[in-house]
């Protein structure tokens, strides 16, 4: 494998995209909270790290498994869009896909792989992060490659998007309250699968955004809950839940959300945990492409 020496910084969030269409697999890695907090001075030089190697490679593959994995000393992505890899860079949710617009129709087709590590000293400034500060460091530095590499420029724009609100219908949720002494049980995990969501000692808010990744839009937060919780919800996967087709070069949304009513997903929340989501707006930032190139491959 040739590898090209690269700098960059980054932001974060999510350790894993999928894609609706491929019933991708979603994994959120134990919770981050019960991770103490790391001195500014530790993550101001990881902010300040770069990518020490990196190597991008077309992935020809008719299908596959979109897979984005912060590592101790860098990042793995196998088979995924150079749109995905500027959502994980830039967005605080990678399920807000339609938060990117201006994308060229190779960038949201042509699929790659990539490798980056930074160097044994920036990987000892990682690892003593939290994994949302590591996320963020990384984010950064993914920032710094799209830029050197596919010569990336973009800029954003506030608009109101269609969105949902997550509400709990009546007086209690069918979710029960976290254990943390059952040694039986990891925490702070939530697992999405095809039609299948799993989680055990997770806030709500985990829930929203693995939902946002299901219904496309953002999923706020509104049921008041607090602490951390177990449940489990199923549902029959639909392909049409899967938005805009991969050829589109830009997404626009209505204003008005869909009716969510008669959703499998939705119908599953509200029969199996008592949550609902309600349709609502929000402003959006809007990520918008101004130019990006196809990389050279390694």
């Amino acid at each position: 494998m040739t590898t090209t020496t690269t700098p960059g910084p980054f932001r974060g969030l999510l350790h894993f995209l999928c894609s609706p269409t491929l019933a991708a697999l979603l994994v959120i890695a134990p919770a981050h909270a019960q991770q103490p907090p790391s001195s500014q001075a530790a993550v101001q030089s990881a902010i300040e790290s770069q990518f020490d190697v990196a190597s991008i490679k077309p992935n020809h593959a008719s299908a596959g498994f979109p897979l984005i994995r912060p590592l101790p000393d860098g990042l793995h992505a196998r088979f995924v869009t150079v749109k995905m890899l500027i959502g994980w860079a830039y967005l605080p949710s990678l399920s807000r896909r339609y938060s990117i617009s201006g994308v060229p129709k190779w960038a949201n087709s042509d699929r790659y792989d990539l490798e980056a590590r930074v160097s044994d000293a920036e990987r000892d400034a990682l690892t003593r992060l939290t994994m949302d500060e590591r996320e963020s460091a990384l984010a950064l530095m993914l920032q710094a490659l799209l830029a050197e590499r596919f010569h990336l420029t973009l800029h954003r724009e506030s608009v109101t998007v269609p969105a949902y609100d997550l509400v709990v219908i009546g007086s209690r949720p069918r979710i029960t309250p976290d254990k943390p002494n059952d040694p039986d049980l990891p925490r702070g995990f939530l697992r999405v699968t095809s039609g299948h969501i799993v989680a055990q000692g997770v806030p709500i808010e985990r829930l929203a955004n693995a939902l946002e990744i299901q219904m496309q839009r953002p999923v706020e937060d509104k049921t008041g809950l607090t602490g951390s919780w177990d449940f489990s919800l199923t549902w029959q996967p639909v392909e049409s839940l899967a938005a805009t087709p991969e050829s589109s070069d830009t997404q626009q949304l209505p204003l008005a959300p869909e009716d969510t009513s008669t959703s499998p997903i939705s119908v599953a929340l509200e029969d199996q945990l008592r949550l609902r989501l309600k349709p609502s707006t929000t402003i959006g930032q809007v990520l918008v492409v101004d130019h990006v190139d196809k990389p050279i491959s390694d």
